[in-house]
């Protein structure tokens, strides 16, 4: 699997990419670049994180030049608007829920607690993700495939981009549905440390109680009863007391 992050593109560029060509069963690169607008460079890159984020898909056509919408490219596509449409977020959450990096960094910066304040806003500041985006990727994570990051969680209507300046880093303003979504992946898709950890009570008491009888610090052993059930409908009354003789010869042991 991928897991390199995607970079220097634009969400909105998607939704574009989509909307124009929502009516085709199948494109070319080429068709993208003459029927939608924008700049060959951008719409270049808004193919792959169409891709990347399961909006389309490439056929197998021999090269990597022949696209197809998935369904949730096909929705994004009759969205009649970008900004403020809840469909459009909706789809996009469903995106980032399913591209396990950006899942799995979410998940991250949420267990690690990443928020903070800034200028009276409750945020994810871009150095915060890049941290929690180091114990994902192996590779080293720039600062321009964080801020699509931001950018797409934006799209998702899980807050707002704000750029950095004067003395303040680029960072994820989050909006009210932010942590209750991250908290939804963390349940559904733990990250392998959080799931290492969390052991529930049961087992810890499962533990003690096996580590104690290990240890002979429950009881001593002449202190033990054991119940044995035998079937002797069958046997004889001589067949019983041998038996119970050599039941009583091993528990005196």
């Amino acid at each position: 699997m991928d897991t390199s992050l995607p970079r220097r593109a634009n969400p909105e560029i998607v939704y574009e990419i989509c909307r124009e060509m929502k009516g085709a069963d199948e494109f070319t690169r080429n068709e993208v670049y003459e029927e939608v607008s924008g700049k060959t460079r951008d719409l270049r890159r808004g193919l792959t994180l169409a891709r990347r984020l399961g909006f389309l898909r490439a056929v197998d056509s021999g090269t990597d030049d022949v696209f197809r919408l998935t369904t949730r490219g096909t929705g994004l596509g009759y969205q009649s608007s970008y900004e403020g449409n809840g469909t459009v977020e909706e789809l996009f959450r469903e995106a980032i829920e399913e591209f396990r990096p950006y899942r799995e960094i979410l998940v991250r910066a949420h267990e690690g607690n990443a928020t903070s304040e800034v200028m009276g806003d409750t945020c994810v500041t871009q150095s915060a993700f890049r941290e929690a985006a180091g114990s994902v990727i192996d590779d080293e994570v720039k600062d321009r495939e964080v801020n699509l990051l931001i950018k797409t969680a934006q799209a998702a209507g899980l807050g707002e981009y704000r750029t950095g300046k004067r003395g303040y880093e680029t960072r994820l303003i989050l909006s009210d549905d932010y942590a209750p979504f991250v908290e939804s992946l963390s349940r559904e898709h733990p990250s392998p440390t959080a799931a290492t950890d969390r052991t529930t009570d049961s087992e810890r008491e499962t533990a003690a109680e096996t580590e104690g009888a290990a240890s002979g610090d429950s009881s001593d052993s002449s202190d033990v009863t054991i119940s044995v059930e035998l079937d002797v409908g069958d046997r004889t009354s001589e067949e019983i007391a041998a038996i119970v003789d050599e039941i009583r010869h091993v528990t005196d042991e």
